[in-house]
């Protein structure tokens, strides 16, 4: 964070209540937005729940969201929430922001964010050189803070807050609630954007349109765990339940932390870890993807079925695995969608476990 006067001082106390209370209040308005997951059929939707909620939660009067384009490697902007439309006020054509690009090498701002992955506040922006100047002069912007959208270690994502107009000292407590609340957002944006997926790829037959009903059904599901706070073997028997299939999870030096099989099958616990072995690990790294794949069968490790591995990844690591064991029936379509969301929950469950380590230790990363 910059030493320019981003932060306001808060006493001591006040600070650590303030951090430790930061994710467990974004959870808690996350609630909202995994409720408008199911309902909202359109993406900008989802993504103004997300603005609105995000708004309320840090006490903002501006928000607007930018996510990557891969072919372009920069930010398009999607869509800004203001408080006043709460209050009544006509909301703005949202072609001004879908007109936007962020991340371009005048924007030292948002690469600053990118590179980081951190948090950022730029108290003065009309003086300070990093922002776009036509830019922050036409929106009106005094002060800003920028925070990146982090999925599987990737940003997927940036949401840029502001008061409008006028300058706002914002303080760590504040930066400290976005962030969290954007990394919820960010597991939110990609189960939207899964679901989308699904349906281009799905024909419309009524089998097909069972299945898109039953994924935003599992949607909700896997959200709701997030809100509930499930632990991994919470999210084992989750994943297990709605595939029908058994799930582990592993940390990255290949310990088993869960397992759980569906009703009636036999529990992975009673076997041999199957992600414990060097020639699964290997198979594991061999991949090289972010977003997981099919491996196996290895006969050489003793594994004579295919499993689907999706990473567990935090913000700053890939930490471990989540695994579906493609026993008792072949892997169907919805079986990708769910072990990635499944993965993504998890990471923000160790997201949360290392944050309180971390103050624990008197250590703070910022946003992280």
């Amino acid at each position: 964070m910059e030493p320019d006067g981003g932060f306001a001082p808060e006493p001591t106390i006040a600070k650590e209540r303030a951090a430790g209370s930061a994710y467990h209040a974004a959870v808690e308005a996350f609630g909202g937005v995994a409720g408008a997951l199911n309902e909202a059929c359109d993406r900008d939707a989802v993504l103004c729940v997300i603005l609105r909620h995000l708004c309320r939660l840090v006490g903002i009067d501006r928000c607007s969201l930018y996510l990557r384009d891969r072919d372009l490697g920069l930010y398009r902007g999607e869509v800004e929430w203001r408080q006043a439309w709460d209050r009544g006020e006509e909301p703005q054509d949202d072609a001004r922001i879908k007109r936007l690009i962020a991340g371009t090498r005048a924007d030292a701002f948002t690469r600053e964010i990118v590179t980081t992955r951190r948090p950022v506040v730029v108290a003065d922006a009309r003086s300070n050189p990093r922002p776009i100047e036509s830019v922050v002069r036409s929106w009106g912007v005094r002060s800003m803070l920028g925070v990146p959208m982090l999925l599987r270690g990737e940003v997927i994502g940036i949401v840029f807050l502001d008061d409008a107009d006028r300058p706002h000292v914002f303080t760590e407590a504040q930066t400290d609630i976005a962030s969290a609340f954007a990394d919820l957002a960010a597991v939110a944006i990609s189960q939207a954007e899964l679901t989308t997926d699904l349906r281009r790829t799905l024909e419309t037959s009524d089998r097909q349109n069972e299945l898109i009903q039953r994924a935003a059904e599992m949607d909700e599901r896997l959200a709701m765990l997030v809100v509930e706070g499930g632990g991994p073997e919470r999210i084992a028997e989750v994943v297990a339940e709605l595939s029908g299939k058994p799930c582990e999870i592993y940390d990255a030096a290949g310990t088993r932390l869960a397992s759980a099989a569906p009703a009636g099958e036999t529990q992975p616990g009673r076997v041999e870890p199957v992600g414990a072995t060097p020639a699964f690990r290997a198979a594991i790294e061999a991949l090289g993807d972010t977003r997981g794949g099919v491996i196996g069968p290895l006969p050489e490790a003793g594994l004579t079925y295919r499993c689907l591995v999706a990473p567990i990844a935090t913000r700053d690591d890939v930490w471990g695995s989540l695994i579906i064991l493609e026993r008792g029936s072949r892997f169907g379509a919805l079986d990708r969608h769910i072990a990635l969301r499944a993965a993504a929950n998890a990471a923000l469950e160790l997201g949360a476990e290392r944050r309180a380590r971390d103050r624990m230790r008197g250590r703070r990363p910022l946003g992280g």
